[in-house]
């Protein structure tokens, strides 16, 4: 749940004033008398360090702090977060006292939670938050301190971080993902019918706000989404496939599975709403988690307590029938995956469910190649 705006960048500019006296004489007549001395100028600069030797990237030798922030700046630009945190803890090392020093403490953060450290990373969004006057400068920091609190797994604080946040003035933008923040807050906490109404109020509000105008960010929106259908999966997954105690089995099993793919269709279309949405990476994950409900729907038919009332050989026969039965679910699921590994080829994504897929994948081929071979047995047999 990291903030996907660009990191905000604090340029403190120093001004030197430079002093210049000028002396005139006039020709003929007596000089002017003298005019009383201008007061005193005091310019405090920053002070500067040269060393024969140092550990930053570039080698710097002669810096001040305004130097190195402007390199962890330009490394933070770049996305090299390593570097950027060089920089700017040592500038806080080095320069404590420096005006750079409240702008550092955001930047340094944003380094540190980018390079997977949050718990490093929020005392600094804690320290920026003291000093912060500007409602924009506020905003940011808390934003980027909910992500820490999220990636931490403190939901209960995630939950009021964004919450307050939706008790202010908010622009649209900022308001949908104060809400997809939230609602992943509650959606963690298995609060799941607030957390719907969190992901739905972003999705109504960024359709309305799209009527007038094209949103700069869609990413909050396919989040948003892709949480609904993940609301709809775990409804879908909650519904467990029983074998009756007495009566009909092939009623029962057929009664549950009408209502499991029911389930199954609405986690399904929730889910096709984020891939249409054109997102990569929330795409990617949307087109996994579908190839997931097919898998999980043939791992339950496959995995059904087999009757008591079989034999060893019948109970032998049953299981391979069943398997023979439920291989359209792996197809289905194969079909997904595929479509979903061609998707992040031709767009060059890479995310951990584009590789949670390739493997999934690979999972099904080798379960579609053993259905085959029990089919082509027995229809050879036959």
């Amino acid at each position: 749940m990291v903030r996907t705006k660009a990191p905000v960048r604090f340029s403190v500019v120093m001004t030197l004033c430079v002093l210049g006296a000028s002396c005139a004489t006039s020709r003929g007549g007596s000089p002017p008398p003298p005019k009383d001395p201008p007061p005193e100028t005091v310019v405090k600069l920053e002070p500067i360090k040269v060393v024969g030797k140092t550990d930053t990237p570039d080698a710097l030798s002669v810096y001040d702090a305004a130097t190195l922030f402007q390199r962890g700046s330009e490394f933070l630009d770049g996305r090299y977060y390593a570097d950027a945190r060089t920089y700017f803890q040592k500038l806080l090392d080095e320069f404590p006292d420096s005006s750079y020093v409240h702008a550092t403490h955001y930047n340094l953060g944003v380094a540190l939670l980018e390079t997977g450290e949050p718990q490093s990373a929020l005392p600094h969004f804690d320290k920026y938050l003291e000093n912060a006057t500007e409602p924009r400068d506020r905003l940011d920091a808390s934003f980027k301190r909910g992500a820490c609190q999220a990636m931490l797994g403190r939901y209960d604080d995630v939950i009021v971080t964004f919450d307050a946040l939706l008790e202010g003035d908010l622009d649209t933008e900022d308001r949908i993902e104060a809400l997809v923040d939230s609602g992943i807050g509650y959606f963690m906490k298995n609060d799941r019918g607030t957390a719907e109404l969190r992901f739905s109020d972003a999705v109504k509000l960024h359709k309305s706000a799209e009527k007038n105008a094209r949103l700069d960010n869609d990413y909050h929106f396919a989040q948003a989404l892709f949480y609904l259908g993940e609301v709809e999966r775990l409804e879908y997954q909650d519904y467990k496939l029983t074998l009756p105690e007495n009566g009909n089995i092939e009623d029962h099993i057929s009664k549950q599975l009408e209502e499991k793919c029911q389930r199954l269709l609405r986690a399904q279309y929730a889910f096709l709403k984020v891939i249409r949405t054109g997102h990569v990476g929330w795409a990617s994950a949307a087109g996994y988690k579908v190839g997931t409900l097919y898998e999980e729907l043939h791992d339950q038919m496959v995995n059904l307590p087999i009757p008591k009332e079989l034999t060893q050989d019948q109970a032998e026969m049953y299981k391979r029938e069943v398997r023979k039965k439920v291989a359209i679910l792996i197809r289905k699921a194969i079909k997904v995956y595929e479509s979903t590994v061609n998707m992040a080829r031709r767009t060059g994504a890479e995310n951990v469910w584009v590789t949670r897929t390739e493997e999934s994948l690979r999972r099904m081929q080798e379960l579609i190649r053993e259905a085959e071979t029990m089919e082509a047995e027995d229809k050879a047999a036959s």
